[in-house]
């Protein structure tokens, strides 16, 4: 009996049809302070909320500590708001724990199964490239790094191939942080999203990097902000910080960026999408989550025909025909690839497809769905 391996479901918000749409689900305000102050002296990690999302009424990170933060099931990325200012003499980090463990809203690496690798390669195959597949990098993430997106994850072999002392060469991204004051931003340490390589100190990893972005009226000081991609939106800002990006793409002009305090903070309601079903068996309601949650469902040994259900929420009624769903197939040990799903409007923001696919009965799989989403609904 073969068993495949189902991560349920991701959205992208890519950049090149974003749109702030008056209807569309943007959180365009400021800090409720409900989480009240925030002062750092020793290292410190918080939990994240389910959305990510943390009111303070003041943040200061000391010198000599570093801020941290204990992922949420979905793993979404962090948005520290802030009703004064923000002030890191220290550093706050949504760097990647290990090469198992990606920062908020990174990616994961492979998954070995059983004696075998299965190739997550990051957002499903549109970033790195492992020994099982042909794609090359791609930039999953809109310009203004308002979807709130970390970096990949990567894998450069299977388990019969051994790299540095028996390790096994594989990668998880660094995650990806917003941070908004209302007055200003004072860096004098720094924010950090490094990749995690296996045992290995992550800064050594460069190319598998999160985001970053700093909204304020005047952000200021010396220090320093690694990322593949930042962004710092204010008024003012200080020509004495090392803004220090490693894109994705290593020809990105566009991997630091600068503009005015006026655009949304970040998304509320993200569309979501997940597997309910394949060949019949239904997946679990409670693994459901954007990313990382992994169920076992076996395959058919009789039929090679595997249909795959899946099913999207939060998504505008009027936009589903365009939105553009996909199942990403990763066959053992060999190149992924994607079959497009046609969705059909559920209802209440909701929408289902199906799409069959043709297998060999005899591997194992990691499969995922994702969309495509550039109109978001409240």
């Amino acid at each position: 009996m073969k068993k495949s391996i189902f991560v349920f479901g991701l959205v992208l918000v890519c950049g090149m049809n974003f749109a702030f749409s008056e209807s569309a689900s943007f959180f365009r305000g400021e800090s409720d302070g409900s989480d009240g102050e925030l002062i750092v002296t020793e290292d410190t990690s918080v939990p994240l909320p389910e959305d990510g999302v943390l009111n303070y009424t003041r943040i200061e990170v000391q010198e000599g500590a570093t801020l941290t933060f204990t992922p949420n099931a979905k793993n979404t990325g962090v948005v520290l708001l802030s009703q004064d200012d923000v002030i890191i003499n220290g550093v706050i980090s949504v760097s990647a724990i290990s090469s198992e463990t990606p920062g908020p809203g990174g990616f994961h690496g492979p998954y070995q199964v059983g004696e075998h690798w299965m190739p997550s390669d990051g957002l499903f195959g549109f970033k790195g490239k492992s020994s099982f597949a042909s794609n090359q990098s791609y930039k999953y993430i809109d310009p203004y790094l308002i979807s709130l997106v970390g970096g990949s994850g990567y894998n450069t072999t299977h388990i019969t191939t051994l790299y540095y002392s028996g390790e096994y060469d594989n990668y998880s991204g660094g995650g990806s942080l917003i941070i908004q004051a209302l007055d200003k931003i004072v860096l004098t340490g720094s924010t950090q999203s490094y990749p995690a390589r296996n045992h290995y100190n992550h800064p050594s990893v460069d190319n598998y990097r999160g985001t970053l972005r700093l909204i304020a009226d005047i952000v200021e000081g010396n220090g320093s902000i690694y990322a593949a991609y930042a962004r710092i939106e204010a008024n003012e800002i200080s020509t004495g910080l090392n803004v220090d990006t490693k894109p994705w793409l290593s020809d990105d002009s566009t991997a630091y960026t600068t503009g005015k305090p006026t655009l949304p903070i970040y998304i509320k309601n993200r569309p979501e999408i997940w597997i309910e079903s394949v060949s019949g068996n239904s997946v679990s309601a409670g693994k459901k989550s954007q990313w990382g949650d992994i169920a076992d469902i076996t395959l058919p040994t009789d039929n090679n025909q595997v249909e795959i259900n899946v099913r999207a929420k939060n998504l505008q009624a009027q936009f589903i025909d365009d939105t553009t769903a996909y199942v990403r197939i990763m066959p053992q040990d060999e190149d992924y690839y994607a079959e497009q799903v046609t969705l059909t409007d559920a209802g209440n923001g909701e929408a289902t497809g199906s799409v069959t696919v043709e297998l060999d009965i005899s591997k194992q799989y990691l499969f995922a769905a994702y969309i495509l989403a550039t109109h978001l609904t409240e």
